[in-house]
């Protein structure tokens, strides 16, 4: 089964861009290279994400 997300076609709001900025960096450099409050941030809109997909019926594995 493959569940397509729609793509937005608007411009992302300027707090999307912030996240997305902060997450390319994490992804980049590492999460200590993130702030206290960058970081909590990220974590925190991380974790709606997660939800979201959850309530949606989707799962997340994380496979190692």
């Amino acid at each position: 089964m493959v569940t397509r997300l729609p793509v937005p076609t608007d411009e992302p709001a300027p707090e999307v861009l912030e996240v997305l900025a902060l997450l390319a960096r994490c992804l980049g450099d590492g999460i200590e290279a993130l702030d206290a409050g960058a970081a909590l941030l990220l974590r925190e809109r991380a974790d709606r994400l997660l939800a979201a997909f959850s309530t949606a019926g989707l799962e997340i594995n994380l496979a190692a």
